[in-house]
């Protein structure tokens, strides 16, 4: 019984003495989303993109579905005209843009 006590009896004199009360720990977080644009691919998600579509992780900064195989293009500092299929565009188009590249994201 005596041992039940000494918990509260340090907190009290931590208390007492000015000490700030001891937190528990905090559990990890996930890195946030963009804004509108999904989750960060830092995150493990299991994204499932229809067929012929793949997770665009790394080549994009959030996860989302992209065409199976496709590589990135260039920088998003060159400004070209990406013309994308039906049901994707341009992830430099984008604000946010998932991508650093020209790549054709699902949309």
């Amino acid at each position: 019984m005596r041992f039940a006590l000494v918990a509260p009896a340090v907190a009290l004199l931590s208390l007492l003495a000015g000490c700030p009360e001891p937190q528990p720990p905090s559990l990890p977080t996930e890195k946030p989303a963009q804004p509108g644009r999904g989750v960060a691919c830092e995150n493990e998600v299991g994204l499932v993109c229809p067929a012929g579509q793949e997770d665009g992780c790394p080549r994009t900064t959030v996860h989302v579905c992209i065409a199976k195989n496709q590589a990135a293009g260039p920088a998003c500092e060159l400004e070209i005209a990406l013309v994308c299929t039906a049901g994707f565009v341009d992830a430099c188009s984008l604000t946010p843009s998932p991508s650093k590249a020209h790549l054709c994201v699902a949309h």
